[in-house]
């Protein structure tokens, strides 16, 4: 009796043909490589001038904020910042970095949390260090601050680019120049000498026309960032 086979598998030669995976030739990975760096070589300076442009914005903010809130304290403790002790104004001063440390460590000090506070190394200016890395520079006369976003450009100051001021009102000498009439009277506020109010009166000073943001101090550059929401307008005169 027969038996018969069920189910037979039939192979044919073409079976035996294993599949290869297709590989990437030299050209292939040299032109995708040159792709590559042609997009990083045009997307990485937009990205790292957002990147400096937002430092910018929120280190600006975190260091007005953290000094105003200093003084907001110490006027509680010493009173009014123009019943502080002065030491004239900048053009006739002859305060010392002495001078202004003990200034500095009598009103604000315990105030403000700092790194480091130093000498400035080309004048008598004290330095101090912030923890998020910024720094601001105290003018040897009390009254006019710098502030730098990241403190390696101290010594080096641009004004509108690495530096922007803010101003603590001690200066009562200031009372009768017209063009300080945004003084602030007590605490501080961003530079607003020569500024006549307006948004466009801190990009260009109707006043003096060298103080507003976009002409030859840039003086005005925190103002009119402030103004802005503190945000630096799409139309700046610097790139970051």
């Amino acid at each position: 009796m027969k038996k018969t086979v069920k189910n037979l598998i039939t192979w044919s030669p073409s079976h035996l043909i294993t599949s290869r995976k297709s590989a990437f030739t030299l050209a292939e990975v040299l032109i995708t490589l040159a792709i590559i760096g042609v997009v990083a070589a045009m997307t990485i300076p937009t990205l790292t001038a957002n990147y400096k442009k937002k430092l910018t914005e929120t280190r600006l903010l975190n260091g007005y904020s953290a000094l105003s809130q200093a003084v907001q304290l110490s006027t509680v403790d010493y009173g009014p910042t123009n019943t502080w002790d002065s030491f004239g104004p900048s053009w006739t001063s002859t305060a010392t970095y002495d001078d202004i440390k003990a200034w500095y460590d009598k009103y604000l000090a315990k105030y403000l949390r700092s790194q480091k506070v130093e000498k400035a190394q080309d004048s008598e200016d004290l330095v101090v260090y912030l923890l998020d890395g910024s720094a601001l520079q105290f003018r040897y006369y009390g009254s006019d601050v710098y502030f730098y976003p990241e403190a390696k450009f101290v010594g080096v100051r641009e004004d509108g680019v690495n530096s922007f001021k803010f101003w603590i009102g001690v200066e009562e000498h200031l009372s009768q120049d017209l063009r300080a009439k945004y003084y602030p009277k007590n605490g501080i506020d961003t530079y607003s000498f020569a500024w006549d109010g307006t948004y466009e009166g801190a990009k260009y000073s109707t006043l003096d026309p060298a103080y507003g943001c976009y002409q030859d101090y840039h003086a005005l550059c925190a103002k009119l960032i402030q103004l802005n929401g503190w945000k630096i307008p799409e139309d700046y005169p610097f790139n970051f």
